[in-house]
Parts: structure tokens; sequence; C-alpha cells
């Protein structure tokens, strides 16, 4: 019977002993995922941490300036450019007119009494005024009427020598008409071009064109008996 008891004990010393070891060996194993603790470790991290959280502030949008002038404030520079532009040459206009005028008129006769003394030709040609006129003209460096003095001179000669009756009212192809002569016409026709393209045309004569204009009147009248 001793000896049982003995082995008895024994046996419970050993159950004992493993069951410790189980424990203890438990305690290193893997828990067992229950529900609850899937659910808490799948919404841990700091996305999920509630109690210190704060919505994010938000920037405001950054606003636009409007242009309520739109496309016209290049379309004021543009038209200050023009204006600007279009004064200038005003200006240019006016500068080079002045120069013009300023330079024309040193060949302006400004003698009162030549100007009557013309008219009073355009009545009855004289030789002696005409020659006067012609000498005037030429001193003031106003080649145009000179021309048209010469021409009337030329027409007295012809007058004179009765190839033609001079007439204020008459043109030159009146008098062209009156010339029988052909060589005559022919000459005239010359000498009258010269004097309708200056004085019509108002063409502004240089002193070197007055001298050449001048040799032909002279040789004309000279020509004409």
């Amino acid at each position: 019977m001793g000896g049982i008891a003995q082995s008895d004990e024994a046996y419970k010393d050993e159950l004992r002993l493993d069951q410790k070891q189980e424990v203890v060996t438990n305690e290193y194993a893997t828990p067992v995922a229950t529900e609850n603790s899937g659910l808490k470790s799948r919404y841990r991290g700091r996305a999920f941490d509630y109690n210190d959280y704060q919505p994010p502030v938000r920037k405001p949008r950054p606003t636009k300036s409007v242009d309520i002038t739109g496309g016209l404030g290049l379309l004021f520079k543009l038209i200050l450019i023009l204006a600007g532009l279009f004064l200038l040459y005003i200006l240019y206009r006016i500068i080079s007119d002045f120069q013009y005028a300023k330079k024309n008129s040193l060949k302006t006769v400004d003698s009162s009494s030549v100007r009557q003394s013309t008219e009073d030709l355009e009545e009855e040609i004289d030789k002696e005024s005409l020659t006067f006129l012609i000498q005037d003209a030429k001193n003031n460096k106003n080649y145009t009427y000179a021309i048209r003095y010469y021409f009337l001179l030329y027409l007295e000669k012809l007058e004179e020598n009765k190839v033609l009756v001079y007439h204020r009212e008459k043109t030159n192809s009146d008098y062209l008409r009156e010339i029988k002569d052909t060589d005559r016409s022919t000459q005239f026709l010359k000498v009258s071009y010269l004097f309708e393209y200056t004085w019509y045309g108002k063409k502004s004569v240089s002193e070197n064109d007055f001298a050449g204009i001048e040799a032909i009147f002279k040789e004309q009248i000279s020509a004409v008996k």
C-alpha cells in the first residue's frame, strides 16, 4: 500500500509539472484573434486618433483682379500713339509750309506800283515800261514775272510788225490763228509754251533756268521783223 501511495504522488507531481510547463509555453504563444481585436488593430494609428483631432484650415482662394476695361486699355494706348503721330505730321507740315512760303516770298514783287503797271499793260503794251518791269523782276529774283513781261514784249514786237493785233481778251490760240507765216507760227508756239509752262503751271524758276529762257526770248524778239 505504501508503494502505491508513493507512485500516485509521483504521478501527480509529474502532472503538475507538465501543466506548469504548458502554462509557461503558452505565455509566448500567438494570441487568438477575435472579432474585436481585429477591428482595433485595423483602425489604429494617427489617422484614427480623434483625441487631438483638429480640422484642416482651408486657405482662402486667391481672388483674380477683374479688368473692367477689358481690351480698352490697349486700344486707348494705340489711339494715343496715333494721335501723337498725327500731331507730329501736322507740325511737320506747318514748318514745311512756313519755310516754303518764306522762300517764295523772296521771289514775290511787293511793289504795288509794279502790279498796277502789269494790269495797265494788259490794256496797252508799252515797250519802255516792259523793259523796266523785266529788270525790276530780275533784281527781285522773281523770274516768273520776268518771263511774263518778256512774253508781253514779244507780243508787242509782233504787233509792231503787223503780224497780229494784241488784245487782253485774246488767247495764244487766237494769236496763232492770226499768224500766217509757218516759220513764225512755229516760233510762236515755242515762246508761248515757255510762258504758259511757267506762268499758268506755277513752276518755280531758278536763276540758271531763267538765263536759258531769257536767251530764247531775246533771240525770238530780235528775229521779228
